[in-house]
């Protein structure tokens, strides 16, 4: 019984850890707007690591994402790069960009799309 009670304290102790994120990761987190030439991408990072991204083209690109527009998947920080791959079966590649674009609310790069959060 001793060691059954020793056990759960000791997962429920070390269970809020496993979500502890980095000051770098804190600061991904939440939902971007990517503007490119012919469509806009909104991505949204989670504190457990998932994402979900809507890329808007064409008539949509003023609207709002339908839900079966909206891909997910897993993202993570690697060196000065923010990484996220979706998880839709399709071996879709991993999209990368630059950390330094989370880290002040959003930068603008200095050539290419906009860059920002929205919340």
């Amino acid at each position: 019984m001793q060691s059954a009670f020793t056990f759960a304290l000791i997962a429920v102790l070390t269970l809020p850890a496993c979500h502890r994120l980095s000051s770098d990761e804190a600061k991904v987190v939440g939902t971007w707007q990517w503007v490119g030439m012919d469509a806009i991408s909104k991505i949204t990072y989670s504190r457990d690591h998932r994402v979900a991204e809507c890329l808007l083209r064409g008539e949509a690109y003023e609207g709002e994402c339908a839900p079966k527009d909206i891909a997910h998947g897993r993202w993570w920080i690697q060196g000065d790069q923010v990484i996220y791959k979706i998880e839709d079966g399709s071996g879709s590649e991993e999209v990368k960009f630059p950390l330094e674009w989370f880290l002040d609310g959003g930068a603008m790069p200095p050539k290419g799309p906009s860059f920002k959060r929205l919340k």
